[in-house]
């Protein structure tokens, strides 16, 4: 495979590549020329070093390397699409022009300014600084606190990162689900003598606890890895999922696709990989202790969030672990978005939102009737199905409770829907 120099054109095809070659029409229109004058670099706009290489590594994945040091960074086509444009010639606001113009998106300047210093944390970018960025971008400093916590963890816990602990936490596993195969049917029964007294107040007490120490426990250990890996943390907080849901976020301050495969297979890895030792932890806790004993209830009641979630986590078909680790593992980033237009351009009969060979085609296509089956039976069983069990269990104030849920876990998507369709667009015109 052939390199390019930044200097040279920074052509997007290889030598080594047809002109033609199925599955990159899109490289013909990634950088189209514009009328730049001098093609020296000007002050303060961003461009590469001219002893730079780009090479491709893969139908939309790219290696750019600094032949002095031989350190590599894997690329996007979208950040392909960016350091093209970082010819010297063209300002910040110009490349986002470019950018939204080519991929009829816009791009947030905080993520260009994350870019633009990774760019220059590798030594292959000169000119323009963060300090140049509109200043709208910059407007949510990085929690310190977060990122100094953190390093706390990483003195504490940094050893579970470790790849030799794969080998103990895959034998924890293994006894775990052999312990709880071997006792089923106590586990329910267990399970049941302690959920079945509760009230209304009491059970979404205890179901709001696990619900945030699992996100806690997991988002934690998303930011000590970060910062093991000298990163730094943009932000952690607590959001509502869907207007429902609570969960704690955490959000390194690069973004995962911008990271080397050594990183992203990191902070893909570490939260399912602390979901499995919990759950598996919980779940030995149960069968170790006498039944009906305090602490045997709380492994109990930890293991069933812990269990549930961490199977779910395992369904590629939501933007969740296994669909991050997917796309990691193959190199295909918003693949969640890009199989959704895909697909929908397909069942509607319009054109392809993207050149895509025929394969990537039909696995985009594939990938995204899936996501529509997942999104189908996960409504059906949450939503109808947790509604039933909540009038069931709690009579009336459990049906209002379920109702509410629904509603307001409809509402987003509706209200989004509403917006782009043209009846929205005729109301919001109406009301300015």
């Amino acid at each position: 495979m052939n390199g390019e120099r930044a200097g040279e054109g920074r052509a997007d095809r290889t030598q080594s590549e047809p002109e033609s070659a199925p599955g990159h029409e899109a490289d013909l229109e990634l950088a189209p020329e514009l009328d730049s004058g001098a093609g020296g670099a000007s002050p303060g706009f961003p461009c590469l070093r001219g002893e730079v290489e780009i090479v491709r590594a893969g139908t939309d994945r790219f290696l750019i390397t600094e032949p002095a040091s031989a350190s590599g960074h894997s690329l996007g086509m979208e950040e392909r699409f960016l350091i093209h444009q970082m010819d010297g010639s063209r300002s910040l606001d110009a490349i986002l022009a470019a950018y939204r113009r080519r991929f009829a998106h816009s791009l947030p300047p905080r993520q260009l300014a994350d870019f633009l210093e990774q760019l220059r944390s590798l030594g292959v970018l000169e000119g323009a600084t963060v300090s140049d960025v509109p200043a709208p971008a910059l407007e949510r400093p990085v929690p310190t606190w977060a990122n100094r916590c953190c390093d706390l963890g990483v003195l504490l816990f940094g050893w579970f990162l470790h790849p030799l602990w794969t080998v103990p936490v895959g034998a924890l596993a293994a006894v775990a689900l052999l312990g709880w195969i071997a006792r089923f049917d106590e586990y329910f029964a267990d399970l049941w003598s302690v959920l079945g007294p509760l009230t209304l107040p009491q059970f979404l007490g205890k179901l709001l606890a696990a619900l945030l120490s699992i996100s806690f426990l997991r988002s934690a250990a998303l930011g000590i890895a970060c910062r093991s890996l000298k990163g730094s943390l943009r932000a952690f907080r607590l959001e509502w999922h869907r207007g429902v849901l609570p969960h704690f976020v955490c959000i390194p301050l690069i973004p995962l696709e911008r990271m080397d495969e050594r990183a992203q297979r990191l902070l893909c890895w570490v939260r399912p990989w602390t979901h499995l030792a919990l759950a598996s932890a919980a779940l030995i806790g149960w069968l170790m202790t006498p039944r009906a004993s305090s602490l045997s209830s709380l492994c109990l009641l930890a293991s069933l969030p812990l269990v549930a979630g961490f199977l779910f986590q395992c369904i590629p078909f939501a933007p969740l672990d296994a669909y991050r680790i997917l796309s990691a593992r193959f190199g295909v980033h918003r693949l969640y978005e890009r199989a959704g237009a895909e697909t929908r351009a397909w069942l509607t009969l319009r054109p392809s939102p993207e050149a895509l060979s025929d394969r990537e085609r039909t696995w985009f296509r594939l990938f995204g009737l899936g996501v529509g089956v997942y999104r189908t039976l996960s409504l059906a069983l949450f939503m109808g199905g947790g509604s039933w069990y909540a009038s069931q269990r709690f009579g009336g104030p459990g049906a209002a409770l379920a109702l509410t849920a629904v509603v307001l876990w409809c509402l987003g998507p509706v209200r989004r829907s509403l917006g782009a369709s043209a009846f929205g667009r005729w109301l919001a015109g109406a009301a300015r």
